[in-house]
C-alpha cells in the first residue's frame, strides 16, 4: 500500500489536492492511477531530489487527471529500466486507456508527470485492459488520504 507517510519519513513532503467530487474508478483504472502516483513520488524523491512533491487528482466527467509536481532538480527516471518501470512503464499504462502522459523539467525549476486516464470513449475497457487490480475508492481516497494527507495539507 502506498503511504504518504513512507515519502515523509525519507523526508519528502507531499501534499495532495483533489479537484472535483471523487468517485470510485474501475479496479484496473484504480490500480493504474495508484501506480503512476506511486512512480511520481518515487522520482521525486530518488531522482529529482526534492524537498517537496505535490499530487493533484481532477476528478471530471469521464476522466481523471493525475498531476505529480516536485520542487526538485527537474531530472527523473525518463528510460526506466528496461523491465516496465519507471517513466516508461506510467507511458505503457496510460496509453492502455487510451489516455496522455507528459513529463519533463518545468520551467521554475522542479519535474511534472501528468496522465490522463479517460474512463470512456475510445479505448476505454470497463475494468481495464485485463480487468485485474483492486476494487473500491481510488488510490488518493483510499491509500493517501488516509495516511495524513487528506485535504491538501504538508
Amino acid at each position: 500500500m502506498l503511504r504518504a507517510g513512507q515519502f515523509r519519513r525519507a523526508g519528502l513532503p507531499v501534499g495532495l489536492h483533489v479537484d472535483g467530487e471523487p468517485f470510485a474508478l474501475p479496479a484496473a483504472a484504480d490500480l493504474s492511477a495508484y501506480r503512476i502516483v506511486q512512480e511520481g513520488l518515487t522520482n521525486a524523491l530518488k531522482h529529482a531530489h526534492a524537498g517537496r512533491a505535490d499530487v493533484r487528482l481532477r476528478y471530471a466527467a469521464g476522466e481523471l487527471r493525475i498531476e505529480v509536481a516536485d520542487d526538485g532538480d527537474g531530472t527523473a527516471d525518463l528510460a526506466g529500466d528496461g523491465a516496465g518501470h519507471g517513466l516508461i512503464g506510467v507511458r505503457e499504462r496510460v496509453k492502455l486507456y487510451g489516455g496522455e502522459m507528459t513529463a519533463g523539467a518545468t520551467e521554475g525549476g522542479g519535474f511534472r508527470l501528468i496522465a490522463t486516464l479517460p474512463l470512456s470513449g475510445p479505448g476505454f475497457t470497463p475494468g481495464g485492459p485485463n480487468g485485474s487490480g483492486p476494487s473500491g475508492s481510488t488510490p488518493a481516497a483510499r491509500d493517501l488520504s488516509g495516511s495524513g494527507l487528506g485535504g491538501g495539507g504538508a
